[in-house]
């Protein structure tokens, strides 16, 4: 016998033109309500037996803020705690509510029963599949998005969560904030667990810093003119004359034993001697004291004697 060869089969590809409008609706009704679980999921913190749990008559659109008040035996802290909504979010799912009514009159008029005013006050909110963790992995794989990041980080449903509270984080709420919405009894969990550092802009933190100034060592061209300035009017008080010797402005020469007066040399006017000293005749704010070199002419290497 010839052995048989299983044959590929060959998939019918349907265009879009050839389904019906219902089952076309239908469709769309469905990418609707999965791109509204995990909006939900991602702007709430909601774990996914909390979200399947939430009935319409929970949802609290009317107020301010809007809200979702699930019960308390459906959480797992089984506190009952109030559920803000973003405006966006909140949006959305009274979109969502209103397309459901319109789809329940339709099935309701199609088979000859009279059309609801409202949706079943303990109609669920949304009707998340059992499969959601398969339909998250095909929903990834369609979106490209892999399943598993290069640091072995997973996505799944409760990424979600984890997302939720690390983009609290990254936008500066503080930490008791996202303990809050995360409904955490500690904030070790919230810091430790569900927040990525790595995620975090430390950087832009950084930069929020006050700034200390520090001043450049090679001095720029302004301060460099400036300190020639300073050294040329300094220079005929400071320097050392070779029949002078070496003048302190203020200061106590040690090697002469005897106090030089810097305001009297300042202001004094300089007259050369015979002998290559000079005799200084200051103010009358000071003294008259008269220089005189010894032999040996370089002034800074040997002591000089103080003549009154």
């Amino acid at each position: 016998m010839r052995p048989s060869v299983e044959r590929p089969r060959l998939q019918q590809v349907t265009r879009q033109e050839e389904i019906d409008p219902v089952t076309r609706h239908s469709i769309r009704m469905l990418g609707q309500e999965r791109a509204s679980i995990y909006k939900t999921l991602f702007l709430t913190g909601l774990r996914k037996g909390e979200l399947a749990s939430i009935t319409v008559a929970q949802v609290r659109l009317d107020e301010t803020p809007p809200c979702i008040w699930p019960r308390a035996k459906d959480e797992k802290n089984r506190r009952g705690s109030r559920i803000p909504l973003r405006h966006d979010l909140a949006v959305d799912l009274s979109n969502w509510l209103g397309e459901k009514l319109v789809m329940l009159r339709e099935k309701r008029r199609q088979a000859g029963d009279p059309e609801p005013v409202k949706l079943p006050a303990d109609g669920p909110l949304l009707k998340g599949p059992q499969g959601l963790v398969k339909v998250l992995n095909r929903d990834l794989a369609l979106a490209r998005i892999p399943k598993r990041d290069e640091l072995g980080r997973v996505v799944d449903i409760h990424s979600f969560r984890h997302s939720f509270a690390t983009h609290l984080s990254k936008a500066g709420g503080p930490l008791r904030t996202a303990q809050a919405a995360l409904r955490h009894s500690g904030p070790k969990l919230t810091a430790n667990v569900y927040t990525d550092p790595q995620l975090l802009d430390v950087s832009g933190a950084l930069e929020a810093l006050p700034e200390i100034p520090v001043e450049p060592v090679a001095p720029s061209v302004g301060q460099v003119a400036t300190a020639q300035g300073r050294v040329r009017e300094l220079a005929p008080m400071l320097a050392p004359n070779p029949g002078a010797g070496c003048l302190s402005g203020g200061k106590t020469d040690k090697s002469a034993g005897e106090k030089v007066t810097g305001q009297g040399i300042s202001n004094a006017a300089r007259k050369d001697n015979n002998d290559g000293g000079f005799r200084v005749v200051t103010t009358s704010d000071s003294e008259i004291q008269e220089w005189r070199p010894q032999r040996d002419l370089n002034p800074c290497r040997q002591r000089e004697r103080l003549v009154s």
